[in-house]
């Protein structure tokens, strides 16, 4: 849904669960960043301890961080805040 998303709303934030079976975080980040409008998006990685971050992919797909699981909440919301701040 967040790769095609034109027909909605603006989007500011997309945060990737990792684990989702099928799912390539760093393809779909690009992909979300390959759409019109889309290096407006800051796009987050939610990683569980098990992932294996890969900078160079992250950077080449346009990710501008990483969350640890468990998240707390005020964590969370501090990321929000700083990253919805930001200019892309």
């Amino acid at each position: 849904a967040a790769v095609t998303h034109g027909a909605g709303p603006p989007v500011s934030l997309v945060i990737i669960n990792t684990p989702t079976p099928g799912i390539d975080p760093y393809g779909l980040a690009a992909a979300i960043k390959a759409q019109k409008g889309g290096e407006r998006i800051a796009i987050v990685l939610l990683v569980g301890p098990s992932f294996h971050y890969h900078s160079a992919r992250a950077k080449t797909a346009g990710i501008r961080g990483i969350l640890d699981k468990p998240v707390a909440d005020h964590h969370l919301l501090a990321t929000l805040k700083k990253l919805l701040s930001l200019p892309l």
